[in-house]
């Protein structure tokens, strides 16, 4: 339930939940967690909240993909902004799948997101 009101960008449906007892920390089969689910679906309010609350900006999912990688996918640089100013590590890399090896940059590229590439190019 926590990832599915990430996903959603509501910070007053994750304070009652956490009121409630639940763990925003939790994460589902993938490694997933509710920062990725709120980063991918550009919920600044809710990321802001999240980080906060303690999540780790650099937590990964199984595969090694983090809230920046989620965000630089979705294509929202006001989100890639604010998960560099929080300490987004743009050097991690993808560790299995079919993205294996890339990092954020990489991926911006591919998908041509030119105002994320040019985020992220300064860093590298």
């Amino acid at each position: 339930m926590v990832m599915v009101v990430a996903r959603i960008g509501t910070c007053e449906g994750l304070r009652m939940l956490q009121a409630a007892g639940a763990d925003l920390r939790q994460v589902d089969h993938t490694g997933d967690n509710a920062l990725m689910e709120a980063a991918g679906a550009g919920s600044q309010e809710t990321v802001a909240f999240l980080l906060r609350q303690g999540l780790a900006v650099d937590d990964t999912t199984n595969s090694g993909c983090t809230a920046l990688m989620a965000t630089t996918i979705s294509g929202e640089a006001d989100m890639v902004r604010l998960l560099l100013a929080a300490g987004a590590d743009p050097h991690r890399s993808i560790r299995s799948g079919v993205q294996t090896g890339k990092t954020a940059l990489d991926i911006a590229v591919e998908l041509d997101h030119s105002a994320i590439v040019a985020l992220l190019t300064p860093i590298t």
